[in-house]
C-alpha cells in the first residue's frame, strides 16, 4: 500500500510523541522527541524547534533526517524519510504553529517557557508502516453530525427573540447534536478588554461572569488570532508543564472575581471564534475528557453553529451586538448569510469536504 500524509491524519494531533532521528557530519547519530508536527500539504511537514540545539545543528549538517509519527487512536507506526528543505521564524505557518503551541502551553502556565524558535520544512521523501508484532486495532468510524438536526439548529437559532435564548440553542446543540457536556459561551467585552462568560453548560459552579483576558490560553488566543484552536491531549501538555514548571510561589499569579469553570480531568479542548461580518463577537469554548475528541466534521459543524450564533443578534439589531458586548475588529473575511436555508446550504457542503478529506 502506498501510504499519503492525508492517510496519517491521527498521527498530527499531538497525541503521541513524534520521534526524529538526525546524524552529524561525523555520523554520530542523535534520537530527540518532538512536540509538534505539522502537515504542510501533500509532500512537505513542518517540525517545532523549541529546545534541541543538537538536532537543530545536525540538520543543518546533514538533511537526511528519520521521523517517527505514532497515530494516537490506533497506535500504529509510520517512518518517514524526510528531507530537510528550510526554517522559517515568520509568516503564517509559523505564526500557526507558534499560536497552537502557546495557546496549549498556556494551558498549564508555561506560555513564556515553551516559545516557538523556529518551524523546519521538510520534503517527504519515502513513508513506510512500521510491521507490528501484534494485530493493531482499527478504530470504529465515528458517525458524523446529524444534518437534518444541525439544521434544524440554525432555524432555531434565528427564530430566538435575544441573545440569552440564543446562547442557550446553541449550547444546547452542542450537547443534544454534537454529544459533548461541557461548553462555554464568552463575549467580548470592550469596555474591559476582556472575554466574559455569558453561558454555561455542564458546568457547577456555572463560571457566568467570570472572565478571561484576551490573548489569555485557547480562549484568548483563538479570539486575537481569530482562528480555531484545538489540543487533543492535554495529559501530555500537562505532563510536560509539571517536569519544566517554575517553581514558587510567584510562578503564578492569576486572580479572578469570578473562577472560571474547567473540568479537571479534560483531555480535549477547543475553542471557536464566533465571528460576525468580519469581527469577532465572542468565543464558543467546547472540552470533553476523550482524547482525539473532535474531528475535523466537529470542528466544521462547531464553526456553523458559532458563526449562526453570533450573526443572529446582528440581523435582528441592525449590527448591534444585544447582551453580547462589542465585537474584536478586523479585516473582513467573510459575511454569514443572513438566511437560516443559506446557511443549511453551507452546512452540508462544509461537512461533506470535511468527510471527504
Amino acid at each position: 500500500m502506498t501510504w499519503r500524509l492525508s492517510d496519517l491524519a491521527p498521527c498530527f494531533e499531538g497525541v503521541i510523541p513524534s520521534i526524529i532521528a538526525t546524524a552529524a557530519a561525523d555520523g554520530m547519530p542523535n534520537v530527540s522527541y518532538l512536540s509538534h508536527v505539522v502537515r504542510v500539504d501533500d509532500d512537505h511537514v513542518a517540525l517545532s524547534n523549541q529546545f534541541f540545539a543538537k538536532t537543530a545543528a545536525n540538520v543543518r549538517a546533514n538533511p537526511q533526517v528519520t521521523l517517527i509519527l505514532v497515530d494516537g487512536v490506533t497506535g500504529a507506526q509510520f517512518l518517514l524519510d524526510i528531507r530537510f528543505v528550510r526554517s522559517v521564524d515568520a509568516g503564517p505557518l509559523f505564526d500557526r504553529i507558534a499560536l497552537q503551541l502557546k495557546a496549549s502551553s498556556a494551558q498549564v502556565g508555561m506560555a513564556e517557557v515553551m516559545r516557538l524558535k523556529s518551524a523546519d520544512i521538510f520534503r517527504v521523501c519515502a513513508i513506510e508502516r512500521v510491521p507490528s508484532p501484534c494485530e493493531t486495532p482499527t478504530s470504529a468510524p465515528t458517525p458524523a453530525p446529524d444534518l437534518c438536526a444541525l439544521a434544524n439548529v440554525l432555524a432555531a437559532m434565528d427564530r430566538q427573540p435575544g441573545a440569552e435564548e440564543i446562547i442557550e440553542t446553541l449550547l444546547q446543540a452542542v450537547r443534544s447534536v454534537l454529544g459533548y457536556d461541557h461548553a462555554l459561551v464568552l463575549d467580548h467585552d470592550q469596555a474591559r478588554g476582556c472575554l466574559t462568560t455569558t453561558g454555561s453548560l455542564g458546568y457547577a459552579p456555572s463560571g457566568l461572569g467570570s472572565e478571561i483576558a484576551l490573548g489569555d490560553g485557547l480562549i484568548g488566543a483563538a479570539a486575537i488570532s481569530r482562528q480555531t484552536i484545538k489540543v487533543s491531549d492535554m495529559s501530555r501538555v500537562r505532563r510536560l508543564g509539571e517536569a519544566i514548571r517554575p517553581e514558587g510561589p510567584g510562578a503564578e499569579n492569576v486572580t479572578r472575581t469570578v473562577a472560571f469553570p474547567h473540568l479537571p480531568a479534560a483531555m480535549s479542548q477547543i475553542a471557536v471564534p464566533m465571528i460576525a461580518r468580519g469581527a469577532v463577537v465572542g468565543v464558543l469554548f467546547v472540552e470533553s475528557l476523550r482524547r482525539l475528541a473532535f474531528r475535523e466534521e466537529d470542528e466544521a459543524a462547531l464553526s456553523i453553529l458559532a458563526g449562526q450564533a453570533a450573526a443572529a443578534p446582528r440581523q435582528r439589531n441592525g449590527g448591534g451586538r444585544g447582551r453580547a458586548g462589542a465585537p474584536l475588529a478586523g479585516p473582513p473575511r467573510f459575511r454569514w448569510p443572513t438566511s437560516a436555508s443559506c446557511i443549511i446550504a453551507m452546512t452540508t457542503a462544509s461537512l461533506s469536504m470535511a468527510s471527504i478529506s
